[in-house]
C-alpha cells in the first residue's frame, strides 16, 4: 500500500479509496526524494521548473512497484502555465511565494547546498509522477526573517496515468491546493513545538488549502462536492465533530469554517492573518489554533465578535443548509450542500470540548417544555434555543447557564419549531477538557387528560370525575390535569383546564 499524501481521490483508475492517508503534506518521512528520470526533461516559467519524462521505458521504484512516470509536453506545459496562473491570484491576495530553494550564487558543483541537488536551480520544482493526486514535500529549513521555522519544499503531482494532453480543467483545484501548501510550509511545518509539547495542526494545513481552490478557481466544484455529499464524514452530516478532526478525511470538508469566517463577516484577509500569526508564533512554540482564530476573528475590523460567539453563528449557518437553504442568507451553495443533521433531544450523555468549534443542534419539544440542562462545567459551552418558522430564524435567545444543573421554561411557536444549539466554549486555556453533558426535557402540564391529543370538554370531564374519585387517574393522567402544579387535583385545576379550552376558542 502506498504511503503517500493526497489532496482527494481523482479517480478510481488512479489510487484506490482505502490508499487515501490523513494529509497530503509529508513531514514525517523521508521515503520521498526529488525524482530523477532516466530521460528526464524540464520546462520552465519564471518561478517554477516542471520535471517529467515522456519515455516510454522510463520507470520509478517506489517501495518495491515500479511505476510508469511517462507523460507529454503539453501536458506538463499546462501544468506550468496553471501553477503561474495559480501564483498570479495567490500574490494579489497577498500571499508570498514560496522561497527558492538554493543559492545560485555556489558554482562548486561538489558543494552540498549547490543547486544541482536542488532541482537545477532556484526555481519552486514540480515532479509529475505516478505516486497519486499531488502532496508537498517539505525540504529544506530556510530561517529567514520573520518565519524562521518555515521550509522550503517540492510538489509531485500526477502524471494523470498520461491519458490527458493537456491538465483537465476539473482538476485545477489540485493545483490550487498544492501551491497553497508550499505558501505554507514557507511559514512553518504543521507539527509545532518541543518534545513533549507538540502541536499538530495538519487539519489547519488541508482545510486552508481546500478553502483556497475556490480563491483561485471560483468555479471549482471539490468543496461543494464534499459538502454535498452526505454519506461521508463533513461538518453538516457531523456538526458534533471537532474543527480538528481526522475522522473521514474531515480535515478537507472543514473549510467550510474558513469560507464561514469571510462570507459571515466579509473580510477574506482573515486567511492571511491566521496564517501570518502561525508562522510567527511557531518560531518559538507549540501554535494553538483557537488562540490564532480568537485573536483574528476578534481583530475583524467594523465587527465586534469573539470567537464563541463565531461558533454559535458558525452553527446557525451550518443549520441552514440543503432543504433548509435560503436565497441570499448564509452560505453561497448551501443548496447544494447536504441539510445539516440535527439530533433529538436526548437525556444520553453528550460530549463537548471547549476550543474546538464542536455543535450540537438538538430538536426541542413542540410542546410547552421545562428544559433541564446538567453539567459539572458550565463556562465550557454556549446554548442557544433557536426559533424557526418557515425557512426564517425569528430568535436566537441565548441560555444562561451557571449552576450544575439549570431549568428553562420553552414555549414552542404555533406555526415553527425550535433548536437548542449547543458550541463549544473558547476559554484560552487549550488544557480545558469539556466534561460529559446531559439534556434532559419535561413537558409541562397540557391538560389533555384522555391523551387524545386534543383538549376540550371531555377532559373536564374526566378531570372533575377525578377530583370527585370516581375514577383514579394514573400517573401521566394526573400530571397533565394538576396544571397548577400543586400535586392535587381540585377544583383549581378544572377552572384552569377551563380557561385553556375559552382561550383556544
Amino acid at each position: 500500500m502506498y504511503r503517500i499524501a493526497i489532496i482527494i481521490l481523482i479517480s478510481a483508475q488512479f489510487i484506490q479509496a482505502e490508499r487515501l492517508p490523513l494529509s497530503c503534506i509529508l513531514e514525517n518521512t523521508r521515503d520521498y526524494n526529488r525524482v530523477i528520470f532516466s530521460q528526464h526533461e524540464v520546462i520552465d516559467s519564471t518561478h517554477f521548473r516542471v520535471h517529467f519524462t515522456i519515455a516510454e521505458d522510463d520507470s520509478i521504484n517506489h517501495q518495491g512497484e515500479w511505476l510508469n512516470p511517462q507523460t507529454n509536453v503539453t501536458y506538463a506545459e499546462s501544468v506550468l502555465i496553471e501553477f503561474e496562473y495559480s501564483a498570479i491570484i495567490l500574490q494579489q491576495r497577498g500571499w508570498t511565494l514560496p522561497p527558492p530553494d538554493c543559492d545560485e550564487s555556489i558554482t562548486d558543483e561538489l558543494d552540498a547546498n549547490h543547486c544541482i541537488n536542488f532541482g537545477g536551480d532556484s526555481r519552486y520544482d514540480i515532479y509529475l509522477t505516478p505516486h497519486g493526486p499531488g502532496f508537498a514535500i517539505p525540504d529544506r529549513i530556510h530561517n529567514i526573517e520573520p518565519y524562521t521555522a518555515g521550509r522550503t519544499s517540492y510538489i509531485f503531482l500526477s502524471t494523470m496515468a498520461n491519458m490527458h494532453e493537456t491538465y483537465p480543467s476539473w482538476g485545477y483545484y489540485a493545483i490550487a491546493h498544492e501551491l497553497h501548501h508550499a505558501i505554507q510550509i514557507a511559514y512553518a511545518v504543521s507539527t509545532t513545538g518541543s518534545v513533549g509539547e507538540y502541536s499538530y495542526n495538519a487539519w489547519f494545513f488541508e482545510e486552508s488549502a481546500s478553502y483556497i481552490e475556490n480563491v483561485v478557481y471560483p468555479n471549482a466544484v471539490h468543496l461543494q462536492t464534499m459538502l454535498g455529499n452526505c454519506n461521508v464524514t463533513t461538518p453538516l452530516t457531523y456538526p458534533d465533530y471537532d474543527l480538528n478532526s481526522g475522522a473521514d478525511l474531515y480535515q478537507y470538508r472543514g473549510a467550510l469554517w474558513l469560507k464561514f469566517l469571510v462570507e459571515a463577516y466579509g473580510d477574506s484577509s482573515i486567511i492571511k492573518t491566521l496564517w501570518d500569526d502561525y508562522g510567527l508564533t511557531a518560531t518559538t512554540e507549540g501554535v494553538d489554533m483557537f488562540r490564532v482564530y480568537s485573536d483574528a476573528v476578534e481583530g475583524l475590523e467594523n465587527v465586534d465578535v469573539t470567537l464563541s460567539e463565531a461558533y454559535t453563528e458558525y452553527g446557525i449557518w451550518r443549520y441552514f443548509t440543503g432543504g433548509r437553504a435560503m436565497p441570499n442568507r448564509y452560505f453561497e451553495e448551501a443548496n447544494q450542500y447536504c441539510t445539516s443533521t440535527t439530533t433529538p433531544l436526548t437525556d444520553e450523555i453528550l460530549n463537548i470540548r471547549t476550543e474546538w468549534g464542536s455543535t450540537y443542534i438538538l430538536e426541542l419539544p413542540s410542546v410547552d417544555t421545562t428544559l433541564n440542562i446538567f453539567t459539572p462545567n458550565p463556562i465550557v459551552f454556549t446554548t442557544n434555543v433557536l426559533t424557526i418558522t418557515g425557512d426564517t430564524l425569528e430568535s436566537s435567545i441565548p441560555l444562561i447557564i451557571e449552576n450544575e444543573e439549570t431549568s428553562f421554561q420553552i414555549s414552542p411557536p404555533s406555526n415553527g419549531s425550535q433548536f437548542l444549539l449547543v458550541t463549544s466554549g473558547y476559554s484560552g486555556n487549550p488544557n480545558v477538557v469539556n466534561p460529559f453533558y446531559t439534556f434532559e426535557s419535561s413537558s409541562l402540564p397540557n391538560g389533555d387528560v384522555n391523551n387524545d391529543d386534543e383538549i376540550n370538554v371531555l377532559d373536564v370531564v374526566i378531570l372533575v370525575q377525578f377530583v370527585l374519585q370516581q375514577q383514579f387517574p394514573d400517573d401521566n393522567q394526573f400530571y397533565n390535569g394538576d396544571l397548577n402544579s400543586d400535586g392535587q387535583l381540585n377544583v383549581l385545576d378544572v377552572v384552569q383546564l377551563l380557561n385553556v379550552i375559552l382561550a383556544e376558542n
